[in-house]
């Protein structure tokens, strides 16, 4: 009964398609009855015959493969499962028809851009409001429809790029789209003159494209995931940053219900060091663990941090897997279903594990403003004696008034995580191999692994908010540190360090996904070499051993004046964490949030 249901629906999917697709043909041969210019007419009869065709056949050419894709990524949408999604390898997809075409003379290289710029803006336009409590996390506008271009060729393991993958960037950068997200992969073998024009685009558009690093995240996909050499080798991006793979895996990455794929850690912190009690609320949790000035040493700080953090994060895998049952009757997925290895041959929805691979997992927002916090309590308490567990705790309880003096000489002398200090670095070492650790423990009835990410959209402007005071200084309501980068403005020591640090762990354990935000001015890459420089910069990283890194070049006056008159500034995108947005249609606080991370030239 379970095949016959399945099956069925799937059946009626495809009925769909075929009926969806000619009736935009039908439209297109509306449009060209209406139109005088010969051109225009042609095109949108060579529309209308390759929708006709693409109804019941694979596409032909470039174009046809191109309205392909659009028309799945309108199905997944339509179905009501696209919250989080992605246009996959589109260069990959789309590359060897362009190839053809050209070889044959069927389409010219302006003409295959343009296709490559109507498609984006398809896609951009895919968005309607946001609930507004989630606009003030998510931005404006954000369809999450990832795309990747560039990287490793799945069966010889060479370089993948091709004309496609420049026209993405180009198509980006050109009409200053920050949605959707699209991320280039890199290897050791990428064309110089392809990082060039990324950096270019970076420069245009703000944190596009986010550099991924295929030697980390292939042998980590094997290790981690199980996924064979060319499973891995094909790898793509979707939503923020998580990975995934392609037409194999049914991704879960913030658990089967999303947005509730974040566990608070700097609120299991406070809790940690106050019994369990959460001082924002007062809730108190059924275990115990102690309070900050009872502790004699670093290590039995650490204990209740651990205490607590298993506490919670196995109370939010026991509600994915309460919803994993739940959603397994009301949300079958058959329109994705039908595309991905496994399900057609067992006869099993995604949403049952019918996938050849089936993960969920979650992320760890700002984990940085964790590490800083045990930094400093280890640091200012147990080593050099600035002052005491109970002072500290009264003054993080008191969220530092009456304090102010011991927070700023805190924040002052205290190491912190993204300036290339071991002091520093190995909290944020600990934390996250914590964090993995505790992943390590959880599963689901599908999913063999919990998988860890750290990213987070602009959910530690939201995390702040619910959050309380923490030791590192910080104070209640205020942004903690975003994804995986350095509290905002406590790296000094420039882009370097904060890049030193950031390979202090293994990003290969961190399989949902990893981001680095770095802030660059543009007085940075206005010089003759500016570009060049940053692109070793990235290509240093990866060679340590980074899994990802974003670089908005903006400066805190262009910001400020885009505060002041929004009107002059509308193209302005910048990147949070997870997504990219225009500046002026970001809440006040995220962008003051963006104005306060370290401002860097290179």
């Amino acid at each position: 009964m379970e095949k016959y249901l399945f099956y069925t629906a799937v059946t009626i999917c495809c009925d769909a398609a075929h009926v969806l697709a000619n009736r935009y043909a039908d439209e297109c041969l509306k449009k060209a009855e209406t139109v005088d210019d010969e051109a225009r007419k042609k095109e949108l009869e060579e529309m209308a015959d390759g929708l006709r065709w693409i109804a019941d056949n694979p596409a032909r050419g470039f174009r046809e493969a191109c309205q392909a894709e659009l028309l799945y990524i309108q199905m997944v949408l339509m179905a009501g499962t696209g919250d989080v999604g992605s246009c996959g390898r589109f260069d990959q997809i789309t590359g060897k028809y362009l190839e053809k075409d050209l070889a044959e003379g069927k389409i010219t290289e302006d003409q295959a851009q343009e296709i490559v710029d109507n498609f984006f803006l398809n896609i951009s336009r895919n968005w309607g409001g946001g609930l507004p409590e989630l606009v003030k996390i998510i931005g404006i506008g954000n369809t999450y429809m990832h795309t990747t271009i560039g990287g490793t060729d799945p069966q010889t393991g060479k370089d993948a790029t091709n004309k496609v993958t420049y026209m993405v960037l180009e198509a980006v950068g050109r009409m200053g789209l920050h949605d959707p997200t699209v991320s280039l992969r890199m290897t050791k073998d990428t064309p110089k003159e392809l990082i060039e024009c990324a950096v270019e685009t970076t420069k245009l558009v703000g944190g596009l494209p986010l550099y991924y690093n295929d030697d980390v995240l292939i042998p980590a996909m094997q290790k981690e995931l199980g996924f064979t050499l060319e499973e891995a080798r094909d790898y793509a991006l979707i939503g923020c940053q998580e990975l995934t793979g392609s037409g194999i895996e049914y991704s879960c990455c913030n658990g089967i219900a999303p947005p509730h794929g974040s566990v608070y850690y700097s609120v299991v912190l406070d809790m940690a060091i106050n019994n369990g009690k959460n001082p924002m609320n007062g809730e108190q949790a059924s275990i115990e663990t102690g309070y900050l000035y009872d502790m004699k040493n670093i290590e039995e700080v650490k204990e209740a941090f651990i205490k607590m953090a298993r506490y919670v994060l196995r109370a939010h895998i026991s509600i994915n897997n309460f919803m994993e049952y739940v959603f397994a009757y009301n949300l079958p997925q058959a329109i994705i279903s039908m595309s991905v290895e496994g399900c057609m041959e067992k006869g099993k929805d995604v949403i049952n594990g019918g996938a050849k691979y089936t993960s969920f997992g979650g992320t760890a927002t700002g984990l940085a403003t964790v590490a800083d916090s045990l930094s400093t309590i280890e640091y200012a308490c147990f080593d050099k004696k600035i002052c005491t567990t109970k002072e500290l705790y009264d003054a993080v309880m008191a969220n530092w008034k009456g304090y102010e003096e011991l927070q700023q000489k805190l924040i002052a002398k205290v190491p912190h995580f993204g300036n290339n200090d071991p002091y520093a670095d190995k909290w944020m070492t600990w934390v996250t191999e914590t964090y993995y650790s505790l992943c390590q423990e959880m599963s689901s009835h599908y999913a063999k692994y919990y998988r860890a990410g750290l990213y987070g959209a602009a959910d530690h402007v939201g995390q702040g908010y619910v959050t309380w005071a923490t030791p590192d200084g910080r104070e209640a309501g205020k942004p903690i540190a975003d994804a995986a980068s350095p509290a905002q403005g406590r790296d000094k020591n420039g882009p370097t360090s904060v890049l030193n640090s950031s390979c202090c762990y293994d990003h290969g354990k961190f399989m949902d996904g990893v981001c680095l935000n770095i802030r660059i001015h543009p007085s940075a890459l206005s010089r003759e070499d500016g570009n060049q420089k940053l692109g070793s910069m990235i290509r240093a990283y990866m060679d340590q051993g980074g899994a990802e890194v974003q670089f908005n070049v903006v400066s805190s006056e262009t910001m400020r004046a885009a505060q002041e008159n929004p009107e002059e500034y509308k193209d302005l995108v910048v990147r949070i964490a997870g997504y990219s947005a225009y500046f002026v249609e970001l809440s006040k606080d995220c962008q003051n949030d963006l104005i306060t991370r370290s401002e860097n030239v290179i």
